[in-house]
């Protein structure tokens, strides 16, 4: 096995042993900060719409309120991507959006307001088919392939 998969399970384990969502929050950090990624959102993906999904982030700070205050979840395409997805994959590889959508906005606020410049998405399906996700972003212009983690082979999802 190569270390990035070692440490997937190390984590796995870790979060398994985790008492409280300090406990998960303090092990995601760390498990990302390793692979170059400094903020970080596990959630669920309520297959509604209208539903506001669960989470626990380290975003930068002030990023989840305005995420949430403004309603960017309609527009976010990482979010939309992560719906369809069954492999992890690289937010600049995967998402396109036509410049001036709402979609666009979502992906220049992140980047200019908060600095996430390019992120990781790994999607989380369960055999009954709940969805769950985990997203890690960098403040670097293509850092989510620099990390160099598997991710689909070419491709991207149109979301706009």
């Amino acid at each position: 096995m190569d270390h990035r998969t070692l440490a997937a399970l190390d984590v796995v384990a870790a979060l398994k042993q985790a008492p409280d969502q300090a406990s998960v929050i303090r092990i995601l950090r760390a498990f990302g900060e390793s692979f170059g990624f400094g903020h970080f959102c596990l959630t669920d993906l309520p297959a509604d719409p209208n539903q506001q999904p669960h989470y626990y982030d380290a975003w930068p700070y002030g990023w989840g309120a305005h995420y949430l205050a403004n309603d960017l979840i309609r527009h976010d395409p990482v979010f939309r991507a992560m719906h369809v997805a069954t492999e992890p994959f690289v937010w600049s590889d995967v998402v396109r959006v036509a410049p001036g959508t709402p979609e666009a906005r979502v992906m220049e606020l992140a980047k200019e307001g908060w600095g996430m410049h390019d992120g990781y998405a790994v999607p989380i399906l369960s055999l009954t088919g709940a969805q769950a996700s985990i997203s890690f972003a960098c403040d670097r212009e293509h850092g989510g392939r620099e990390a160099g983690l598997p991710g689909p082979a070419g491709g991207h999802a149109d979301v706009a």
